[in-house]
């Protein structure tokens, strides 16, 4: 089958739209699949002749033209741009929606209008129920399994981990005010953002910064070992995500989550760990003691498998093509 991506962002972008376009085209390429990635993400020299086809910044009239030669049309999120030449291929097509619309500018509303041209994907109820007009299939986000997975031989103490950008809408704040307030939990942070020295200002100024560990960025092999080394995800986001992509990977790598309830998280968390209100911290640190004894996380890690199957490449590679051509998605 000829597959075409639409993927306004993708590598060497870093980002949750961007990992899950990779790991759909990898899927697909070893299902057998022809496949071509149209994207706006301009070229960092890693460029190569090995599949897929890549079309950085292509025209609108070549746009046309890949579409017209698709068996099978995908977008990763909106793109309207992109949208118009799908529409006028008139090939089998579905939008994967990835985020919100505002409701507030005339370009979020055109997007969300634009999702009456074609079949919808929404990785969440969260996202279901934002664009509900436009009758959405619950096909949630994959993670990458090929590197997240508990084979690492790596010691796990009893810390938490938080992954991702360090800005304030996450709520690393909030985590480490847990850890003041819980005597011997440590947490480490993977990621950077200008929040950082703010953050690290603040374990200092509680007398936590022993206990606060700040890694920066860290991907593919080198997150996966990191996740092996504790024995909780904690994603305290003060609003709500999308989803959340992170907490599949810690899930994978043998940890319990502790997420936010508001949004898409607990979609990803599934029956393999506990949420709690937003912007609470008191049921933060409840959330985060109640995982501490080792009979509750092995109640929680005997989940994940059934859990980590309806987020695995092979089923939602799958359930978007099913999506794509109107076929009902089968559950792994």
């Amino acid at each position: 089958m000829r597959i075409l991506l639409f993927s306004y962002r993708y590598a060497p972008g870093v980002g949750g739209m961007e990992t899950i376009a990779v790991v759909l085209v990898r899927q697909w390429l070893r299902d057998g699949h022809d496949v071509t990635v149209i994207t706006h993400q301009p070229d960092a020299g890693t460029d190569t002749d090995r599949p897929p086809r890549l079309l950085r910044q292509p025209s609108v009239w070549r746009m046309w033209r890949e579409a017209r030669a698709a068996d099978v049309v995908v977008h990763s999120h909106v793109w309207v741009r992109a949208q118009v030449p799908a529409w006028l291929s008139r090939r089998p097509w579905v939008i994967a929606v990835h985020g919100w619309f505002g409701d507030d500018r005339a370009s979020e509303r055109v997007k969300a209008a634009s999702l009456r041209m074609t079949r919808v994907i929404a990785p969440s109820g969260a996202v279901a129920w934002h664009v509900r007009h436009s009758r959405p299939t619950v096909v949630p986000n994959c993670y990458d399994a090929e590197v997240f997975s508990k084979r690492y031989d790596v010691p796990r103490d009893d810390g938490a981990v938080f992954v991702g950008r360090l800005v304030g809408q996450k709520g690393i704040d909030m985590a480490i005010d847990a850890v003041a307030a819980i005597d011997d939990l440590t947490l480490t942070i993977v990621g950077d953002g200008p929040d950082r020295a703010a953050l690290v200002e603040q374990a200092e100024r509680l007398g936590v910064a022993d206990r606060v560990r700040f890694t920066g960025v860290l991907q593919g092999a080198a997150l996966a070992e990191e996740l092996n080394r504790h024995e909780v995800l904690v994603a305290p986001s003060r609003y709500g995500e999308a989803f959340g992509i992170s907490v599949l990977e810690g899930i994978a790598c043998g940890c319990v989550a502790v997420a936010t309830a508001d949004g898409g998280l607990p979609d990803a968390v599934g029956h393999c760990g506990v949420t709690f209100p937003n912007n609470d911290l008191d049921a933060l640190v409840a959330a985060l003691q109640s995982v501490r004894t080792p009979e509750t996380r092995e109640q929680l890690r005997a989940a994940a498998p059934r859990h980590l199957a309806r987020h695995s490449p092979q089923h939602v590679a799958n359930a978007y093509l099913d999506v794509a051509r109107g076929i009902a998605v089968t559950p792994p």
